[in-house]
């Protein structure tokens, strides 16, 4: 791990000499915007699906024990409740941390590689944008959010107001000349923030189930065992 730290870069990724700066604000201003009411939308969705099983479940096992059933509901009406939150503020974190904009150079370049791989004559990629990930994860939610074609109107004026900005050209380059180097560091630019983002969508398609199953399913699963074996065990506890 530590020789990983030492080697790998992160911010100073290849490609990111100069499209870090626009990478960082596309990221930051842009992607994590739209990103973030899908994801919470998720997290609200696999909520109303746990408190609906939870409440079903009480009442098909103590159906016969009105008083035990009520007490159980209640109960897990709670453990829910702080889990939800504990999770809310997971995700929370999750979009602090992106807000970094880093990844490992292995990674990073992987996905540059194969984004300059010439396609095969007829071969269709199964991914027509870097957010496809997202929506098969984020399902319905983020296809009522998220236009596919995200990255290009993104990038594409990010990317202008960057270069237009960029008084490095001389007074007397032609006009030709600056409009092909425009072009050239355009593409730099797009090819490298694109691969950053696909990067990121992969991550947090991963990072945000994984904190909505650990808090929603396992933790809560676990939580609501004890309890409900604890008061089964002490049914005095129930009284009045």
């Amino acid at each position: 791990v530590d020789r990983e730290v030492r080697e790998q870069r992160g911010t100073e990724l290849p490609l990111f000499l100069t499209s870090y700066p626009v990478c960082e604000r596309v990221v930051r201003d842009r992607f994590l915007v739209v990103v973030r009411a899908p994801a919470f939308c998720f997290v609200t969705r696999v909520n109303a699906l746990v408190e609906s099983v939870l409440r079903q479940m009480a009442h098909e096992n103590f159906e016969e024990f009105p008083k035990l059933e009520s007490f159980i509901k209640v109960e897990t009406e709670d453990l829910r409740k702080k889990h939800l939150e504990a999770c809310r503020k997971d995700i929370f974190k999750i979009f602090d941390q992106e807000h970094l904009v880093w990844t490992q150079d292995r990674t990073y370049m992987e996905v540059v590689n194969a984004m300059q791989t010439p396609q095969r004559p007829g071969h269709q990629q199964k991914k027509n944008s870097i957010l496809s990930k997202a929506k098969e994860v984020f399902s319905d939610a983020v296809s009522s959010t998220i236009a596919p074609p995200l990255v290009a109107p993104i990038v594409s004026g990010v990317v202008s107001d960057a270069l237009n900005t960029d008084d490095t050209a001389t007074a007397d380059t032609s006009k030709n000349s600056v409009k092909d180097n425009f072009d050239q560091a355009s593409s730099q630019v797009m090819l490298g923030v694109e691969a950053y983002l696909q990067v990121a969508v992969r991550r947090m398609c991963d990072t945000i189930p994984m904190a909505v199953l650990h808090h929603l399913l396992i933790q809560l699963s676990s939580e609501v065992k004890t309890h409900v074996l604890a008061m089964a065990a002490k049914p005095d506890t129930l009284d009045p």
